[in-house]
């Protein structure tokens, strides 16, 4: 599962010309974290992101449409939730 966010992460490592590992130390993360990162797997947290397009040398706006969750499931109430709402 890959998303727009590990697709610009992937794109702006090749251009660097930098490995994973080095992305990885100068971003203070762990290697394996930036593989979740690189395959999809998991998101930064913004401290992170902004590591990470600092060390890539990127604006921190190439990812942060990427890093936005769709407010439809972020305010999205399960029924359970709204039933409880009402009286």
């Amino acid at each position: 599962m890959t998303t727009d966010f590990a697709e610009v992460l992937e794109q702006s490592q090749i251009a660097s010309d930098k490995s994973q590992a080095w992305i990885a130390e100068h971003a203070d993360i762990s290697v394996r974290h930036y593989q979740n990162l690189v395959s999809g797997v998991s998101f930064p947290s913004l401290p992170t992101a902004l590591r990470l397009a600092k060390v890539l040398g990127i604006s921190l706006d190439a990812l942060r449409d990427e890093l936005t969750p769709d407010e439809s499931e972020v305010y999205r109430k399960s029924p359970k939730e709204s039933a409880k709402g009402k009286r």
